[in-house]
Parts: C-alpha cells; sequence; structure tokens
C-alpha cells in the first residue's frame, strides 16, 4: 500500500509540474508576437521620375523613411504586384543602441506606362504608452506620373526627407505630462 501510495503521489507531483510548465507555456506564447507594440514609431514616403523613355515606360525612384525603436529588419511597402520588378536596398540612416533606429528604403523601377497604382502598408503598431486604444498605424501614397496641365511636367511627391528622430504621437504619454 505505501508504494501505491508513493506511485500516485509521485504522479500527482508530475501532473502539477505538467500543468505548471503549461501554464507558463501559454503565458510565454504571446511574447513574441508583443514585440512589435513597443516598436514603430513614424514614417514618411515620396517619389519622382528618374527617367522617361521614348517608348512611354518610366523608370521611378520611392524613398521610404521610418523610424523604430530597434534596427531589426523591417517590411517596407512594395507596389500591388509585389517588388519583383524593382530594385531594392535598405540601409540605417541613424541610430542609438536600444532608442530609437531611422531606416531608409528605396526603389527604383522602370513602369511600361504612366498608370496610377497605390503602395500601402497598414500593420505597423505604435509604440507604447497606448492612451487613446490607437494601437495600429497605416500609410498609403497614390502613385500618378501622368504630366500636370499646368507645368507639363510628370506629377511628383513634394521631396521631403525629414522625420523627426525622437516621435511623441498624440496617443503616447510624455513623461511628466498628463495626457
Amino acid at each position: 500500500m505505501l508504494g501505491t501510495r508513493e506511485s500516485g503521489s509521485v504522479r500527482m507531483e508530475g501532473g502539477r509540474l505538467l500543468l505548471l510548465l503549461l501554464l507558463l507555456l501559454l503565458l510565454l506564447l504571446p511574447l513574441p508576437l508583443c514585440r512589435g507594440h513597443e516598436d514603430y514609431q513614424g514614417k514618411v514616403m515620396t517619389y519622382y521620375t528618374l527617367e522617361n523613355f521614348p517608348n512611354g515606360s518610366v523608370k521611378m525612384a520611392f524613398r521610404y523613411k521610418s523610424n523604430w525603436m530597434t534596427c531589426l529588419p523591417h517590411k517596407h511597402m512594395c507596389p500591388s504586384n509585389g517588388c519583383l520588378d524593382a530594385e531594392y536596398s535598405q540601409s540605417v540612416v541613424d541610430e542609438s543602441s536600444g532608442g530609437f533606429c531611422q531606416l531608409e528604403s528605396i526603389w527604383t523601377r522602370t513602369s511600361s506606362s504612366t498608370a496610377q497604382f497605390v503602395l500601402q502598408n497598414r500593420n505597423d503598431q505604435w509604440a507604447t504608452p497606448i492612451t487613446n486604444d490607437v494601437i495600429t498605424a497605416g500609410a498609403s501614397i497614390h502613385i500618378d506620373q501622368r504630366t500636370r496641365s499646368d507645368t507639363g511636367h510628370a506629377n511628383r511627391c513634394p521631396q521631403t526627407t525629414i522625420l523627426p528622430v525622437f516621435r511623441y504621437h498624440r496617443n503616447t504619454a510624455l513623461p511628466g505630462v498628463a495626457v
């Protein structure tokens, strides 16, 4: 009888241990999913024409700067047909260990026409702390390379690459300031 009790006790302890391990696993499971919630801080996008070809095709450049809290590789936007027909590079513009990272991605792409298209990114997570329940951010840029009637030149974005290194959003509490 004594051996049976010890065996049952061992089984019971093993069951508790298994239950505790499963509980710990369930608690740790969301950690990789939460990483992005503290990372994204802002972005700016521009585009311009590099070259017009006699056959009507256009070589364009797209510049996309974004601020993050880390310099891990981050996804950037591609045209609706993907980045398969684009030359792409990504570089670090400025960084501080653990504080911020500003990345710039540049695409050059030759399009067969001046047809309009859209670049979109909608899945970035704002840096925490979140105070107004806005947790995702997105960007969309409408590309229209047709010739403008007022200038006779192809349409283009205002050229800016200014993006603050540190940026506090309306939904982020500033240290020492009540929101």
